[in-house]
């Protein structure tokens, strides 16, 4: 309502609190028309995968989104999402310190 505007991605779900019917910070009547991704170097070195109990079930078991930064053979960065294990998307940031 009150013209374009932009959330960062960290702000964009919300909390579980007391208020279980929002999931998102968007603002009443708020239209998603794009998503802006910024160059990264993991991206080279991506993968998504969902698993569900079957092929025709639209939510997932589990999933996880991996990005991997390499350098002459070496894990350089990492960046580890999980979903469907919170009522967001969860940074795996331990398992990130790990693999680098």
């Amino acid at each position: 309502a009150d013209g374009p505007g932009e959330l960062p991605l960290a702000e964009f779900y919300l909390p579980v609190g007391d208020t279980p019917h929002r999931e998102t910070a968007l603002p009443q009547g708020a239209l998603i028309t794009a998503v802006t991704l910024p160059p990264a170097p993991v991206a080279g070195h991506s993968r998504y995968r969902k698993v569900r109990e079957r092929a025709s079930y639209a939510f997932a078991i589990g999933s996880v989104a991996a990005a991997l930064e390499i350098s002459d053979g070496t894990v350089t960065g990492a960046r580890l999402a999980f979903g469907a294990v919170a009522s967001r998307p969860w940074r795996a940031r331990a398992a990130e310190r790990v693999l680098v």
